[in-house]
């Protein structure tokens, strides 16, 4: 697990945000180690002070005994010989005792502590799987960006495009209507050019009328004054028979109006008058019927009477 996840696992410690994935723990903290650590080793210099008082004990025991029995026979050394033995046998099982159980107790240690550094283990795991799917999310969430980006890029790439292709289409009509302009432009001011020509032309031409009736006349003034005045005169004279010839025949219709309007109302005045009549026959007419109908209910009246 060190290789693989290059760490180094006497150095992992418990992180605070992120909880175990393997079972409940036994520590409460980052120092759990080394405070049992520290508990082991006063344990062990604890015994090993408390089997020293105990082997000391035991000498001055059997100093004083030798001591006090100086002047006893040999027997008694013989007997405090033994009991040194015994004391010494007691001692050294004491200290097997003791060091199987430091042995177990120091296992014992290792067993939590390697529950400990495998809680931690899982924790790095579990927190290095965290920051892999953080990784890949952050990753996923930077290519969605990415994606929106290019994709924004584009819609401003086509937005730009199509605003490029209106603008050059409303730039090409204004040209083409600027050209149509100019073009009628032209046209109108060719038409005014040509009106203004045709205008001077007749103008000209007037003038020159005008300059040659002026001159005819003044040739006619000076060489047919009598021939002017004649025809002048013939021509006043056909103007009144005409006119006398107009009013001629003018009366002439009036009179032919007046005689047919006349005649109309002769005519008009003949149908009111039958159409009186005929409405006076036939009131009479009803009269009569109307006469002869009281007559004969009279006649029934009095037959019934009868």
């Amino acid at each position: 697990a060190r290789k693989r996840l290059g760490v180094n696992v006497s150095e992992l410690r418990i992180p605070d945000s992120l909880p175990a994935s393997v079972g409940e723990r036994k520590t409460e903290g980052p120092g759990a180690v080394v405070e049992v650590k520290a508990q082991l080793a006063s344990r062990q210099q604890q015994k090993r002070k408390e089997m020293l008082r105990s082997v000391l004990t035991e000498r001055e025991m059997i100093i004083s005994a030798g001591g006090s029995a100086s002047s006893s026979p040999r027997k008694e050394q013989s007997s405090l010989d033994v009991l040194a033995e015994e004391a010494r046998v007691r001692n050294e099982a004491e200290v097997a005792k003791l060091r199987a159980s430091i042995l177990a107790s120091n296992k014992h240690q290792r067993k939590l502590l390697a529950n400990e550094l495998a809680v931690q283990l899982a924790d790095v795991i579990h927190a290095e799987a965290l920051a892999q799917i953080n990784h890949a999310n952050e990753q996923a969430a930077r290519a969605r960006e990415v994606v929106k980006e290019k994709q924004h890029i584009r819609r401003k790439e086509e937005h730009k495009q199509q605003r490029s292709a209106t603008e050059l289409a409303r730039t090409k009509k204004m040209e083409e209507e600027q050209a149509e302009l100019a073009r009628r432009l032209k046209q109108m001011n060719a038409q005014d050019i040509a009106r203004k020509q045709v205008r001077e032309k007749a103008e000209a031409k007037r003038k020159a009328e005008a300059a040659e009736r002026e001159r005819q006349w003044a040739e006619m003034r000076k060489h047919k004054v009598s021939n002017v005045n004649k025809q002048i005169e013939q021509a006043r004279e056909d103007k009144l028979s005409n006119y006398y010839a107009k009013n001629e025949r003018l009366a002439r219709w009036h009179q032919k109006e007046q005689a047919r309007q006349q005649s109309e109302r002769v005519a008009a005045r003949e149908a009111e008058l039958d159409l009186a009549l005929r409405i006076s026959e036939s009131m009479h007419k009803q009269q009569d019927e109307m006469k002869d109908l009281r007559n004969s209910a009279l006649a029934r009246h009095t037959a019934n009477e009868r």
